[in-house]
């Protein structure tokens, strides 16, 4: 993904590269240890000397308060090789990441250094206050999407022949509500000319093959993994996004970016209503109480059953795609938190 980038991208060793690569079992492992002793695996090694290179640098804008590069950058910004930190928190839990207490510490340090916060939503923004932050120093700065790449599909014809391609795109875990969203596949399949494409990879990858064959769903389900450069045209493509994202006890849906996505190419959406989904979809689609597997059900089979539906949602995903997730707008607003003084 980074060599599709319009800008110099300079790549640096972490810890956390050895966790990627370490497998579920080990990663967990190794991730356990570094939390302990580094407080956090997100160290860049060479970052300093780079910056020492090329500084003094005007902007370091970094993400969240828990993560090692955003300690290194406050020591450079004291070290006076960084004059301005911005940082990006989408973490919506208050005080989480602090069961540990070096990386208690370390977040507190950071969020007493930083000049400036933006948060996706409102209720990151209220999650930094709660730990301290002052208001001031926070913005409410949504991410969005290249609306002109992300669009609707032109002449796209929806016919209650034809079939109706249900769509899921993230992580393929426990979190994501994939078991819910299977079980609401398994009874609508019955009586609907349906298929469905899980977008993703992850642990539950192996369980879903496994149920496909079970079933017989071989031309019903399929699983994929598309490159960025090419979701536009797989949203395209779909008629209904489903969004069962679940709440743990560290993790709720944080923003959703497949929910910018989907709603600048047009689709109408599902979704359980777990952490900022609500905000970032607003009335734009169907929200449903986290967990209710029979009202899942029942928004997708009116979705699938009425093609009206479908098309006046879609018109309003498009509309609140151009008004708030308008990337090019979005920057214009980050450019006034970077000449900020």
């Amino acid at each position: 993904m980074h060599d599709s980038f319009k800008f110099p991208v300079v790549k640096f060793f972490s810890p956390y590269d050895l966790v990627n690569i370490s497998g579920e079992t080990l990663g967990k492992s190794l991730r356990w240890i570094f939390n302990r002793t580094l407080a956090d695996s997100h160290f860049l090694f060479g970052l300093e000397h780079w910056v020492r290179q090329h500084g003094p640098i005007d902007i370091a804008h970094i993400a969240e308060t828990h993560y090692g590069y955003g300690l290194q950058a406050i020591e450079m910004k004291k070290k006076g090789l960084i004059k301005k930190i911005v940082s990006t928190c989408w973490e919506t839990i208050p005080f989480n990441n602090e069961s540990v207490t070096k990386k208690t510490k370390m977040k507190h340090i950071i969020r007493a250094n930083i000049d400036h916060f933006i948060c996706p939503t409102q209720r990151a923004k209220d999650a930094l206050i709660q730990e301290g932050v002052d208001a001031s120093k926070i913005t409410v700065i949504r991410v969005g999407v290249d609306i002109k790449r992300f669009k609707p599909k032109i002449n796209k014809k929806l016919s209650k022949k034809s079939i109706t391609k249900l769509l899921f795109v993230g992580r393929l875990v426990e979190e994501k509500g994939i078991n819910d969203l299977i079980d609401c596949f398994s009874q609508l399949v019955k009586n609907q000319n349906i298929a469905l494409t899980l977008a993703g990879s992850g642990p539950m990858e192996i369980p879903i093959n496994r149920l496909i064959g079970v079933n017989k769903w071989e031309k019903k389900v399929k699983i994929v993994q598309s490159k960025y450069e090419d979701m536009p045209r797989l949203y395209q493509d779909h008629d209904i996004l489903i969004v069962p994202s679940k709440t743990t006890n560290t993790w709720e849906e944080q923003y959703g970016m497949v929910l910018v996505e989907a709603m600048a190419c047009g689709l109408p959406i599902v979704a359980y209503d777990s952490g900022a989904i609500s905000e970032v979809l607003e009335s734009a689609g169907i929200l449903v109480k986290e967990g209710d597997k029979k009202d899942l059900y029942q928004a997708v089979k009116m979705f699938i059953d009425d093609e009206f539906s479908r098309y006046k949602y879609s018109l309003m995903a498009i509309k609140r795609a151009k008004d708030e997730f308008d990337s090019r707008k979005i920057a214009k607003q980050i450019e006034q938190i970077y000449n900020m003084e």
